[in-house]
Parts: C-alpha cells; sequence; structure tokens
C-alpha cells in the first residue's frame, strides 16, 4: 500500500523524475488515489512521513529488499523538498545495503544518485560527484537513459555548487542530449516533456 501510494505521489508532485517500474500490488492491495491533485499528494506525504520512514527501517530490517529500496527511492522527493537531507541520506544508505545484498545493479544507480542529491544540499559536494558520477556509469550500463539523463542533469547541479562551469555546462548539454536521442517527447509524454525542458533550463 504504502510504496505503490508513495509512487502514485511522487508521479504528481515531480514530473521531471524518471520513474521506477514496481510489480503489481499483491492482490487486495490498493493504493491511495490522488486523481491530478498534486496537493493532495504532498499532504499525504507529511501526514504519513514518519509511517514511510519506519517502514524503510522495517523493511530492511526483514531483508525485503526489493521493497526497501523502492521505498526509499519513493520518499526521498518528499524529504528532500522538506529540506529533510540528512533523513534523506540515511534511507538512500538504507537503500544502497539493500541494493548490494539483491545484486541489482539499477537500484545501487539510484540509491547513488539519492546520495548524491542529499549530499549536494548538504554541501558535500566532492562526495555528491562520486556517487552521481557512479549512478551515470551504472545507468549506462544498464540502459536506462532517462535514468542516465537525470543523472547527468544532477552532476550539471553538483558541479555548478562546486563552481566549475565548464563541467556543470558539458553535464547539462550530456542530459539534454540523451533526452532527445531516446524518444523525444512524445505529444502524451508529459513526463519526459518536462525532463527535456529542465535540461534545458539546465543549459
Amino acid at each position: 500500500h504504502y510504496l505503490h501510494t508513495a509512487h502514485q505521489a511522487v508521479a504528481l508532485i515531480n514530473r521531471g523524475r524518471a520513474l521506477i517500474s514496481l510489480a503489481d500490488p499483491a492482490e487486495g492491495v490498493r493504493a491511495e488515489e490522488f486523481g491530478a491533485d498534486a496537493e493532495s499528494a504532498r499532504a499525504w506525504f507529511a501526514a504519513e512521513q514518519a509511517v514511510l520512514l519506519e517502514t524503510v527501517e522495517q523493511a530492511a530490517a526483514h531483508r525485503y529488499d526489493v521493497h526497501t529500496w523502492q521505498l526509499a527511492w519513493a520518499t526521498a522527493n518528499h524529504l528532500h523538498m522538506q529540506g529533510l537531507w540528512r533523513e534523506e541520506e540515511a534511507v538512500h544508505r538504507t537503500a544502497m545495503d539493500a541494493a548490494l545484498r539483491l545484486g541489482d545493479r539499477s537500484a545501487e544507480a539510484y540509491a547513488h544518485l539519492g546520495l548524491g542529491t542529499a549530499m549536494t544540499s548538504l554541501g558535500r559536494f566532492e562526495e555528491a560527484r562520486v556517487h552521481v558520477e557512479r549512478a551515470i556509469e551504472l545507468h549506462m550500463e544498464s540502459g536506462d537513459m532517462r535514468a542516465c539523463a537525470e543523472s547527468w542533469r544532477s552532476l550539471a547541479w553538483v558541479t555548478e555548487q562546486q563552481g566549475d562551469a565548464h563541467a556543470a555546462l558539458g553535464a547539462a548539454q550530456r542530459s539534454l542530449a540523451l533526452l532527445r536521442a531516446h524518444g523525444g517527447p512524445a505529444p502524451d509524454d508529459r513526463r519526459l516533456r518536462t525532463a527535456t525542458a529542465s535540461g534545458l533550463n539546465a543549459v
């Protein structure tokens, strides 16, 4: 319930984010319905924040590793927007442990990207850059080009914070090139159009 609801909520709130794929919910499990109401999705995250964080920890403790990393991914955007960057880092460290136990390099890539995002906000730019660059490598390896483009966009942010304008511009251009090369925004693909606009803004 929490995983699928959080996934639906973050899809509404952050339309430029590359979404992960989930397995179908178990029989009898229903996610909350938000329609197109992003404010309701934000309110749900705020109300359920403590439960979500505890659910990540409990899933990890019981070695529900797929659930662990996916729920960490789904919860992190809310934590980031609330300025809860230490909590964001913590859930992604838990996600990384789960990904390594699974041997799932795609999950590992998302955990690296999440750690890089949290560490950038915390001002730990060198650590952040290492994590984001590793996310790019792993997403390239898996062929997830939208996630790779998102990672390049994050690298543009990290390097901009470091004062490396040349690297930031190059990373933003790589992000935009990937989005354009892998399908481009189809008329019904609002998420890809939003991501492409973010890439253009970064350039």
